[in-house]
């Protein structure tokens, strides 16, 4: 008559003890061998996560949070500085990748209408504290900032897909990363000096590849592309 353990003794082992019981992971029990129940195989593979944080104490506690601290802030700095200097190694992954990198350089070459945003924002709500005493120039002012927030935004596009031509021209078609388009065209309405990641090139001086031929040349790719998909 074989007797089977009762729940509690089978509750009280501990995993040390159910791990020698349970065959070890890629081991082939010989013939006649019973096969292990299933909760002492998963007792066997159970390794605590939370309990190691509950038996630390006060202190230690805070001094586990200070160095998770110190260690995120550590990491905040490096990547601030990476955006700063264009270290491509520490810079957040939606800005990191060559093709990029190309696109920036070239927006940043360019001189961007979108760069009068600021002031024009300026210039708008001073023209709501002279209305009640100017009306007609404040009116004219208007019709001004809303031509000018026109030309601003047909610039940044015709901007941003010169520098879609010219990526997909440089460095293939599927090597245009996402989001591409969007975020070229944010920093288009950017200051010079205001824009993440840092300019790495000065106004004029643009980067490899950038000439009129290549902008033909990649124009009618895309639009046999387009075409034939």
């Amino acid at each position: 008559m074989f007797l089977r353990k009762k729940p509690e003794e089978a509750a009280q082992q501990s995993p040390s003890e159910n791990a020698e019981q349970a065959p070890r992971k890629g081991y082939t029990p010989g013939k006649g061998t019973p096969t292990p129940k299933r909760k002492n195989a998963q007792a066997a593979h159970y390794h605590p996560v939370i309990s190691d944080h509950k038996k630390l104490t006060k202190e230690e506690k805070k001094e586990k949070r200070k160095a998770e601290r110190a260690k995120e802030n550590e990491q905040y700095a490096r990547m601030q500085e990476a955006m700063r200097t264009g270290d491509e190694r520490y810079m957040p992954a939606r800005y990191s990748g060559e093709v990029r990198r190309y696109a920036r350089d070239y927006l940043d070459a360019r001189t961007e209408l979108g760069e009068l945003m600021v002031p024009l924002a300026i210039l708008m709500i001073l023209s709501i504290f002279i209305q009640p005493s100017f009306p007609l120039l404040a009116f004219r002012l208007l019709i001004v900032m809303y031509a000018i927030f026109f030309l601003m935004i047909i610039d940044a596009m015709w901007a941003t897909h010169c520098a879609r031509l010219y990526a997909e021209h440089h460095f293939g078609r599927r090597a245009i990363p996402r989001p591409f388009t969007m975020q070229n065209f944010g920093r288009c309405f950017t200051i010079h000096r205001w824009r993440q990641p840092a300019p790495q090139t000065t106004r004029g001086n643009y980067p490899e590849g950038i000439s009129f031929a290549a902008l033909r040349e990649a124009f009618v790719n895309h639009w046999f592309h387009r075409n034939a998909s």
